[in-house]
């Protein structure tokens, strides 16, 4: 189900404004896309993961344990409209996010948490639209 969701959300104008955002930020084209695209599915596997605790362990668990109504898709969605922190997005899970951008795109941790804070609540916009 999250994976069509970001399959969607991939194609949709939102993702395409935020290629020049991210581009804007110092990021090549490719860079952008790739940004994009592991974002998407950083969030895909951290909401599939179990109480999406899996990724980090008990970092992430820790992080985010209080906001997770349940385990699987059902807690990982409601940790994600939830919200929280000061830019209302889990630190956890930009955290996790952030480090899986970074691997599958090979930015800076710092870029990639730049990207994953500008792209990340436009992924839960329209997760949320498209559950509504």
């Amino acid at each position: 189900m999250i994976e069509g969701l970001m399959t969607q959300f991939l194609g949709s104008g939102e993702a395409a404004g935020l290629l020049g955002q991210l581009q804007q930020q110092g990021l090549t084209a490719p860079q952008a896309q790739g940004a994009l695209t592991a974002t998407a599915e950083g969030t895909a596997a951290a909401v599939q993961a179990d109480g999406i605790g899996a990724l980090t362990g008990g970092g992430l668990a820790s992080a985010v344990g209080s906001m997770l109504g349940g385990g699987g898709l059902a807690g990982g969605l409601g940790a994600m409209m939830g919200g929280g922190g000061s830019t209302g997005l889990p630190a956890g899970l930009v955290d996790t996010v952030a480090a899986t951008v970074a691997a599958k795109t090979g930015l800076s941790a710092e870029m990639a948490k730049t990207a994953v804070n500008m792209v990340l609540p436009q992924v839960i916009a329209f997760v949320k639209a498209k559950m509504a």
